[in-house]
């Protein structure tokens, strides 16, 4: 059984699986780096983000620090070659960690390699579910666990009645990272229109 590799976007810009670089005061830092920083002088770091994005009126419900997830940083979804597609397997996440692991776990034409740099990078694949009410999934990594965090959608009337969307999602990290693998997952404010 074939199932769809999907990589979906995150919701920040800039998507790394190693940590930003610091960017100095007065340069484009978007108000996440703002806030960041704010939350790494202060002991009430989680509550002071949550005040400060509320008093902007941008507060993300599915921010790491409104889910309680720390300093977790988004981890670029990775996709396959165009000329591939991902084979079902089992649940829950798998590390890849050759180009053999690969072609079993990937169909692709002969020839046509993944692009991976197996003695610097794992490629970590977990078969997942887009439920209905599904807005997409983001993945943070606090260098210890990944999260992957399922953002739902407020339903509006007259929404069609979507059906669950099986995929694959996939990420790099370095090699040999030792990390545990969590769930979370937040509402989305209510937007009809």
């Amino acid at each position: 059984m074939r199932v769809r590799t999907i990589a979906l976007a995150l919701t920040t810009a800039a998507c790394s699986s190693s940590p930003p670089e610091k960017r100095e005061r007065g340069s484009d830092a978007s108000e996440v780096d703002d806030s960041r920083a704010k939350a790494e002088a202060k002991p009430d770091a989680r509550r002071d983000a949550k005040a400060d994005a509320k008093r902007d009126g941008a507060i993300d419900p599915c921010s790491p620090l409104v889910l309680g997830l720390g300093e977790a940083r988004p981890v670029a979804p990775w996709a396959a070659p165009a000329e591939c597609a991902a084979k079902s397997g089992p649940p829950g996440p798998a590390t890849i960690r050759s180009e053999a692991e690969f072609r079993g776990r990937f169909s692709c034409p002969s020839g046509i390699a993944s692009g991976i740099d197996f003695t610097k990078q794992e490629l970590v694949v977990a078969d997942r579910e887009l439920s209905p009410a599904s807005a997409g999934i983001s993945i943070v990594d606090d260098g210890l666990r990944v999260t992957f965090i399922a953002r739902f959608r407020s339903a509006c009337p007259d929404d069609p009645r979507p059906m669950p969307i099986p995929y694959t999602l996939a990420f790099l990290q370095p090699k040999g990272a030792a990390r545990s693998y969590g769930d979370a997952s937040c509402t989305l404010p209510k937007s009809c229109g």
